[in-house]
C-alpha cells in the first residue's frame, strides 16, 4: 500500500518532478556491478530516488564489472542500467569516490563525486597510514621511521600522478557531515550533504531487553581492538557477525543487548543503524563520522574515546551499558526516530542538490 502524502508534500514533490522532467539532463550514477555492500545499496538508492523525482536516472557499471551479474539484493529499487555514459551536454555522472578517476574521461558531462567513504579514498589514505598509531583494522601500528617515510613517498605519490588536482575538476557530495568536514580542511573542498538511508524492512526492536545477553561486532571493523577487548570484560559473551545470511544477522542483531563497533566510521555505516532498530544499544568509537553528532547521534556516553587507553575506555562504556541496559536502551530512541526520518530526508537533499542545483549557490 502506498504511504499517504500530505498536499504540501505532493504540491513540492510535483514542483520538483516538473523541474527535472523540464531540464533535459541526463543522470548516471557509476557503481559496482554484482557487489553487495553499504556502497552499492546507496548507489541504487540515488537512482531510486533521482527517478521517483522525475529525473532520467540510471546506473552504469564501473568499468571491469560490466560482466558480473547484478545482485538480485537490490532488485527492488527502481534503478535500471544504461550501457554506457554519453559524454555530452546535458549529461551528469555520479561515481563514488572510489571510482573518482573514471569522472577525468569525461569532457562535456557535469561530473559529481559522491564520497561514501573518505578515510580510505585514494587521496587520503597514505595520510591516515601516517598519522595514526591505530590501523584502520584496530592492531596497534608501531611506527618506524622507515615505515613513516614508505607512506610519505606513497602519499608524495598521489600528488603527482594527480588525484589532488582533479578534486578540482568535479563537484562533491558528502554522505556525512565528517566527510564533508574532511574535504574542506584537507583539501579546501566544499561537498554537499547527500546522505542515504536504513530500509525499514524487517528491523523492529519488539523484544525487551531483558532477553538479551549478548554482544555483537562486525570483526571486519577493528577485529584486533574488540579481541583486546574481549580479555577485559571477559563475563561477556561476544558474537562475531560473519559467515551469515541477511535473516541470520538480523536474528542475531534481535538477540542482542549491545552492537559494538570500534572502527574508523569512515562514514555512516549501515550496521550500527540496523543494529539499533532491532533493539540493540549501539555503542561507537569516537572518531571518523561516530564524532560527528551529525551523523551518528548517539548518546555521548555511549561512545568511546579513542584517547589514552582506547580498550580499556571501550570496557568502562561496555559495563556501564550493561549494569542498566533498559535505561541505556530508552537513551537511543531519538536515535532510532533519526533512523526512521532518514528516507524522507534523503529525498530532499537529493532533490535540492541535483534536481533544483542549490549546490550551485555555494
Amino acid at each position: 500500500m502506498a504511504r499517504p502524502t500530505s498536499q504540501p508534500a505532493a504540491a513540492h514533490q510535483h514542483q520538483a518532478r516538473s523541474a527535472a522532467s523540464t531540464s533535459g539532463e541526463v543522470f548516471h550514477v557509476l557503481y559496482p556491478r554484482g557487489f553487495r555492500s553499504g556502497g552499492p545499496e546507496a548507489l541504487h538508492q540515488l537512482v531510486h530516488t533521482l527517478r521517483g523525482l522525475g529525473a532520467d536516472a540510471s546506473l552504469v557499471p564501473e568499468p571491469g564489472t560490466e560482466d558480473v551479474p547484478r545482485h538480485p539484493a537490490y532488485g527492488h529499487y527502481d534503478a535500471p542500467e544504461a550501457a554506457r555514459v554519453a559524454d555530452v551536454p546535458g549529461s551528469v555522472v555520479i561515481a563514488p569516490e572510489k571510482a573518482l578517476r573514471q569522472l577525468a574521461r569525461y569532457r562535456h558531462a557535469q561530473t559529481y563525486c559522491w564520497w561514501l567513504s573518505i578515510d580510505m579514498a585514494t587521496p587520503w589514505r597514505e595520510h591516515r597510514r601516517r598519522h595514526d598509531l591505530w590501523s584502520p583494522d584496530g592492531r596497534l601500528v608501531e611506527p618506524s621511521l622507515r615505515w613513516r617515510a614508505k607512506a610519505a613517498a606513497r602519499h608524495a605519490a598521489l600528488h603527482l600522478r594527480g588525484d589532488y588536482r582533479q578534486l578540482a575538476t568535479v563537484r562533491h557530495l558528502a554522505q556525512s557531515e565528517y566527510a564533508r568536514a574532511y574535504l574542506y580542511a584537507r583539501a579546501d573542498v566544499l561537498a554537499t550533504v547527500v546522505g542515504d538511508w536504513t530500509p525499514l524492512d524487517g528491523l523492529d526492536d519488539t523484544d525487551p531487553p531483558g532477553g538479551r545477553s549478548t554482544v555483537t561486532y562486525n570483526p571486519a571493523k577493528a577485529r584486533e581492538a574488540v579481541e583486546a577487548l574481549r580479555l577485559r570484560v571477559p563475563e561477556v559473551e561476544f558474537v562475531a557477525l560473519e559467515g551469515m545470511t541477511r535473516e541470520q544477522l538480523v536474528a542475531e542483531l534481535r538477540r542482542s543487548l549491545v552492537y559494538l563497533d570500534l572502527g574508523y566510521h569512515p562514514g555512516k555505516d549501515r550496521m550500527p543503524r540496523e543494529a539499533a532498530l532491532c533493539g540493540a544499544v549501539t555503542v561507537v568509537a569516537r572518531r571518523g563520522s561516530g564524532a560527528f553528532h551529525a551523523d551518528v547521534p548517539l548518546p555521548w556516553e555511549h561512545k568511546v574515546s579513542p584517547e589514552g587507553d582506547f580498550v580499556g575506555n571501550a570496557a568502562r562504556v561496555l559495563r556501564r551499558v550493561l549494569a542498566a541496559p533498559a535505561e541505556a536502551r530508552a537513551m537511543q530512541d531519538p536515535y532510532r526516530a533519526v533512523i526512521r526520518d532518514e528516507e524522507r530526508r534523503f529525498t530532499r537533499e537529493v532533490r535540492e542538490a541535483l534536481v533544483e542545483h542549490r549546490l550551485d549557490a555555494l
